[in-house]
């Protein structure tokens, strides 16, 4: 699938085929762009008021295809090659008559890796491998060769390898925002959750007497494990995202916490699953392919039912207006957050919390005179800044009806050096740019 100017590639016909599906099937949908950010990673067709709503919900990484995508759809590769393994152990039972895995399959599980990363890699292709995607890939292909060379891979020595695979492959993403915000999330899972396996406890007494109810306490003791690994998993990504967040961002989101408690669940298990199912029927029944997906956009549209109320009646995103923080304010800081995220038994671990405070009375020391050039693309966009005067040279390009560059550039950057207004404004000339 290459186009005669041999400029697009297969996977970006596959793309462009895959967006031209949406808009023609689903031109009608109140959440095409969310519904087309999640299938093939494209988030330009989302509108101004669903970005400030996932804006001040904290699940603005939902709508994109993720890492945490990537391996929604490696495990259910995972899972479909133990199934194809099983097949095959059948098959050659019926023309053998006896199992013997180690001439015809090997004694490691190949097929259900092979096929794990044959399902992570399609995924990521559709995203254009972003940067959260080749996180993942790396990853995963690191794990997936640990298992079938028998070798238990460290978490920390994955995050290593991948930080440094990402950074190898596009040296320019250490700049990025993205970069530290993804892997620092990671960071902080492995943190959490590296070393701190809660066993199962078994208890064998009066098991005959009372199967069903035995049975039951197991399935609440299950799924109260799993929720209460799902909450610590946020607080965790809450903790140690908060430092980026505010030096980053310039603010923390104060429905993030329960925002995602619920859109993860529904994105992860209803959502992504649905796409791909439809991306597979495609080639085999176009009219069951439309109407699963039809099905993962009425699950978009309920959240983002859910998310506009949460909004409308919740914490919205906390703006915090700071300077740069000092190098004692960013080592104390991490040093709390470090012990914040420590395990349960460790003494006095509210004080991690304290150490926090010397970020939010940063002071930004002022220059005589500070020229400011952005980077907008095709424009120009400048501010002059004194201690008590600010000048804005062009305000650059109004790309879409969901990104321009005032409002996504210049203006977060007036409000991280506490400007609330600017005394001049000059346009160079009467054009776009």
């Amino acid at each position: 699938c290459i186009d005669p100017s041999f400029k697009l590639l297969a996977v970006d016909c596959v793309r462009a085929k895959l967006s031209k599906f949406l808009v023609i099937n689903f031109s009608d949908s109140k959440v095409l762009g969310m519904l087309t950010g999640l299938l093939i990673g494209e988030k330009s067709r989302i509108t101004q008021p669903q970005w400030q709503t996932l804006k001040d919900t904290g699940t603005i990484h939902l709508l994109a295809i993720s890492g945490l995508h990537i391996g929604l759809a490696a495990t259910i590769g995972y899972w479909l090659g133990k199934f194809f393994k099983l097949c095959l152990q059948i098959i050659i039972y019926r023309l053998h008559g006896h199992l013997n895995l180690k001439i015809f399959l090997g004694g490691r599980s190949w097929l259900p890796s092979i096929i794990s990363l044959l399902f992570a890699v399609a995924y990521s292709s559709l995203a254009g491998f972003s940067l959260p995607t080749q996180r993942a890939l790396i990853m995963l292909s690191v794990l997936h060769v640990g298992l079938l060379f028998c070798r238990n891979i460290r978490p920390w020595c994955l995050f290593v390898v991948a930080l440094l695979g990402v950074a190898l492959v596009d040296p320019l993403a250490i700049y990025s925002q993205g970069f530290w915000l993804s892997f620092l999330a990671v960071a902080a899972l492995i943190v959490v959750f590296n070393g701190y396996i809660q066993g199962q406890r078994f208890n064998n007494e009066n098991t005959s007497k009372n199967i069903i109810y035995h049975s039951c306490q197991s399935c609440v003791q299950i799924i109260k494990k799993y929720l209460q690994s799902f909450c610590k998993a946020q607080g965790s990504i809450l903790i140690g995202l908060l430092i980026p967040s505010i030096i980053l961002l310039k603010g923390v989101s104060g429905l993030g916490f329960i925002a995602n408690f619920i859109a993860i669940p529904l994105v992860t298990i209803v959502t992504v699953p649905l796409l791909l199912l439809g991306i597979l029927l495609m080639p085999l029944v176009m009219s069951a392919a439309v109407r699963v997906i039809d099905i993962a956009n009425s699950s978009i549209e309920i959240l983002l039912i859910i998310l506009q109320s949460m909004q409308k009646y919740g914490i919205k995103f906390w703006d915090l207006s700071m300077g740069d923080p000092s190098f004692f304010a960013l080592v104390t800081a991490s040093i709390g957050i470090i012990y914040l995220l420590l395990p349960k038994g460790v003494l006095l671990r509210w004080l991690g919390a304290v150490c926090l405070i010397p970020l939010f009375f940063s002071e930004q020391n002022a220059a005589l005179l500070k020229v400011t050039v952005f980077d907008v693309g095709q424009g120009t966009a400048v501010i002059v800044e004194t201690p008590d005067f600010e000048l804005i040279y062009d305000t650059g390009k109004k790309y879409s009806d969901s990104f321009n560059v005032g409002e996504h550039i210049l203006a977060p950057y007036l409000k991280s050096i506490k400007r609330q207004s600017v005394e001049q404004l000059m346009i160079s000339h009467n054009d776009l740019d």
